[in-house]
């Protein structure tokens, strides 16, 4: 998105998603990993009491005002039934 000559770039925010996991055995039934890296993860699950943090970044994208006028003129409520809402 970040190269589309079809969008312009409004802003960027810094995040972090915190997952926390009751067991080891509640972690692997919903992520998936790498062959081979069982024991590490389990290690480090048990060190920071089963929570994980990961950093995001997000983006947040508009159409160039030429391309968006179009749109932006046509009523809501018909822009929400042509979108199924």
């Amino acid at each position: 998105m970040l190269a589309s000559d079809k969008l312009s770039e409004l802003a960027e925010f810094e995040s972090e998603s915190i997952f926390t996991f009751d067991s080891k055995q509640d972690f692997f039934d919903n992520i998936a990993i790498l062959a081979g890296t069982e024991a590490k993860i389990v290690d480090y699950l048990e060190t920071n009491n089963f929570k994980l943090s990961a950093k995001r970044r997000i983006n947040v994208f508009r159409k160039p005002y030429s391309q968006s006028i179009q749109r932006e003129s046509i009523p809501v409520t018909q822009r929400m039934r042509a979108n199924g809402g």
